[in-house]
């Protein structure tokens, strides 16, 4: 059975949560970050689903820490907040988030959607592939893309999210994406603005560096990806 960690302090909404998510997943509570790190410390589960305000730290900084660990950083993290704001969802999914739930919570999309994550990563570790581009390998069974020369390689340490754009632009090269078809491809059914696409491009282009790539705006279109650099109009 699929083991879910909820991180959350309010104790009503957590047995709300628990029966939620019950029978379908065992679910493991902790109400603060401490008690969650200190589970994490032996335990990786398959989902964690996480409040955004808690009593000795953000739910921002544990997922932080989770994208740093490489135990934890493709384990699948859902936000729950009241905050409707975009700038709390834009900093949520900056750190690797895959889902951002507004409380409150209604019981069977919460499921849905809990599962939905958790079907999305066993499927990617099930299904191990290794694709290369001129200077970039993709590692898609751990979610991770590296630079590569003759030197050897080293980890672009990119967030899921980062991850899912390379990757799907790569695998389209040359042809322009529009925004919707990329936030379809990295965030599937969870609602985010066109923004979001662009400030992780963004992010992409910094962390690229030298990679003998390119990721080129298409004004009014969206991005393609150039195996050989070019200069991008914004």
């Amino acid at each position: 059975m699929p083991l879910a960690l909820l991180v959350e302090d309010d104790q009503d909404t957590r047995a709300f949560i628990r029966r939620a998510l019950s029978p379908a997943l065992s679910v493991v509570e902790c109400d603060s970050v401490a008690a969650a790190e200190r589970f994490l410390a032996s335990d990786v589960p398959d989902v964690i689903v996480l409040d955004v305000g808690l009593p000795d730290a953000s739910g921002h900084e544990l997922a932080a820490r989770l994208q740093a660990d490489p135990r934890t950083r493709d384990v699948p993290v859902l936000f729950l907040s009241a905050s409707v704001e975009i700038r709390d969802k834009l900093a949520a999914f900056s750190l690797g988030a895959e889902d951002y739930i507004e409380k409150p919570v209604d019981p069977a999309e919460l499921r849905a959607r809990v599962q939905a994550r958790i079907a999305r990563s066993q499927g990617r570790r099930e299904a191990p592939e290794i694709f290369e581009k001129v200077g970039l390998r993709f590692d898609v069974a751990q979610y991770r893309a590296f630079r590569t020369d003759a030197r050897g390689s080293l980890d672009l340490e990119l967030t899921p999210h980062e991850f899912r754009l390379l990757y799907h632009l790569a695998r389209h090269e040359n042809q322009v994406l529009s925004r919707g078809q990329l936030l379809r491809a990295a965030w599937g059914d969870t609602i985010v603005t066109e923004r979001t696409v662009d400030a992780h491009m963004a992010h992409l282009r910094r962390k690229l560096g030298s990679v003998p790539c390119s990721i080129e705006s298409v004004r009014g279109l969206g991005y393609r990806f150039l195996s050989q650099k070019a200069n991008a109009a914004d």
